[in-house]
Order: structure tokens, then C-alpha cells, then sequence
């Protein structure tokens, strides 16, 4: 095994034997091309100026991270491919693409209105929570139709449809070899590295136990305001923003309420304080 630090995290680097058996149960064989794309994208993570976007990012990952892993094995998916978030946004929930896509696990409208909720006060797809439950529903039934996690991998980012060709074209079920041959308009830099970016970062080794999460979920039976969260719980505003990022404007402005029963997460508060205070 080989550790590697980064800012004050430890993580470890699977060896190449166990690695390239690892990648077997993701559907995906490895090939010369496949393994010198990894190794590139290792180098930006570890040595070179990605190094210090990964470790923001895994800051701000820190607080949701145990959550993430739970609920995607609670949907009954790998809870690898939640690194996909590091390659989506760099785990930003405020992230938005040239495209529509928005949040941590950039989701667009059309497939985040199946679960999530987007509306005047609230958008959802900005919290990495309930996001998370998307993405691993959305992964669960893109496993069920190409038949691999690693398939699944490249359709999150491109689309089911476009896989399907690229498999038709190369005549393959291998992620490597439809990420190195398949030639398409739309299949450009961004899609054909998708794949061994996210296979480096699979080589990560999270420790859950060093990332414990410094917040608690509450509710109240009635809507409140922020203002009166921040002065019953002497909760700052940047502490609320940071643990609620899928509240909108309207809310921290006032103009909307939080609705009643909505989960809200604090941070220094004891919960039967919050009852007592908010009845």
C-alpha cells in the first residue's frame, strides 16, 4: 500500500494487482490505454495543481460524506460511485453548468424533478443529502438497463442513449475500450476521460471514521424564518448557508419561510433545546 496526505487527511492507494482485480466487479477490464489515463489523472490529483482542488473538496465533502456512503448502499449501489461528485462540481452544491446542471451532483431539472423538490424557496439538487439519493437512484436504474457499474458510470455523465451507441460502435461492453474507440460529435474530451477519472479517485480510500458529521437534523411544526433561527439558536447566517446550501434567496431574505416539518440542519444545538424553542 502506498499513504498519501493530503491536508492532514490520510488516504491509501490500492496496489496495481488488487486494483485491476478490483475494477472487474465494475464491469471494467482494464487496457494499456485505460491504465495510462489513470495515471495521468493520479498525477494531477496527487502531485500536481489538482491536488489542492481535491483537498477543498473533500473539506467541504467532510461534514456529508458517512451519510452519502449510507444512502447509497441503502439504495443498493457501490458507494464508489459517489466520487463521481468529485468530478461533477468538486463536491460545490452551488456549482452550475453551461448547461442547467446544478449542485454537488449536477443534476438537471428534467431528472431531478423525480425526486427532488425545486420551487421558489428550495432547490434541492443543491443539497448533497438529498441529491445523493437521486444520483444513487439514478445509478441503481442505469446499472439495471446496461448491465454494469461501469457503464452506469459513463451514462451519469453522458447519457444512456450515447453509451448504447458507444457500445453498438465498438462492439464492446467494456467502459475502457468504448472510452479509448467510440467516435462521436458528441463524445469529446470530458466524456472519454470521464471514465479513468473516476477510476483515479476510486483508488482513494475514504476512511468514514476520520469524517464525522458536525451538524444535526431538526424541524419545526410550524414555517419560521432564518432571523428567528439565528436568534434562538445563535446559529450564524454563514453556518446555516453552509449546512443548508439548497435554500433559496427567498429564504435567507425573508420573503419565503422554511416550511413546517422541512428538515433544517444546525450546527452547537442540542435537540431538546430546539423543541423547546421552536413548539
Amino acid at each position: 500500500m502506498i499513504l498519501i496526505g493530503i491536508t492532514g487527511s490520510i488516504v491509501a492507494v490500492q496496489a496495481l494487482p488488487a486494483y485491476s482485480e478490483r475494477l472487474k466487479t465494475y464491469g471494467v477490464e482494464s487496457t494499456p490505454w485505460l491504465q495510462g489515463k489513470i495515471q495521468t489523472w493520479e498525477q494531477f490529483f496527487f502531485l500536481c495543481k489538482g491536488k489542492a482542488r481535491l483537498s477543498s473538496a473533500q473539506g467541504r465533502a467532510a461534514p456529508f460524506w458517512p451519510r452519502i456512503v449510507e444512502i447509497f448502499q441503502e439504495e443498493g449501489v457501490p458507494p464508489e460511485l459517489a466520487r463521481v461528485a468529485f468530478i461533477e462540481s468538486m463536491f460545490n452544491p452551488h456549482a452550475v453548468s453551461k448547461a442547467g446542471a446544478v449542485g454537488v451532483w449536477q443534476m438537471m431539472l428534467p431528472t431531478a424533478k423525480f425526486h427532488l423538490r425545486v420551487d421558489e424557496g428550495i432547490d434541492e439538487r443543491r443539497d448533497p443529502l438529498k441529491g445523493a439519493r437521486a444520483a444513487a437512484k439514478l445509478f441503481a436504474s442505469l446499472h439495471k438497463v446496461l448491465g454494469s457499474w461501469g457503464l452506469a458510470v459513463m451514462a451519469y455523465h453522458q447519457g444512456e442513449v450515447l453509451v448504447k451507441k458507444g457500445m453498438d460502435q465498438t462492439r464492446s461492453k467494456n467502459p475502457a475500450v468504448i472510452s479509448e474507440k467510440f467516435e462521436h460529435p458528441a463524445f469529446q474530451n470530458a466524456s472519454r476521460n470521464y471514465l479513468p477519472e473516476w477510476l483515479a479517485l476510486l483508488r482513494l480510500e475514504f476512511d468514514p471514521k476520520k469524517m464525522p458529521t458536525p451538524f444535526v437534523t431538526v424541524s419545526a411544526p410550524r414555517a419560521l424564518k432564518v432571523l428567528e433561527i439565528k436568534q434562538k439558536a445563535l446559529i450564524s447566517l454563514a453556518t446555516l448557508k453552509e449546512l443548508n446550501p439548497h435554500f433559496k434567496e427567498a429564504i435567507w431574505s425573508g420573503k419565503s419561510l422554511i416550511p413546517a416539518h422541512y428538515p433544517i440542519r444546525v450546527r452547537g444545538v442540542e435537540v431538546q433545546d430546539w423543541n423547546r424553542w421552536f413548539r
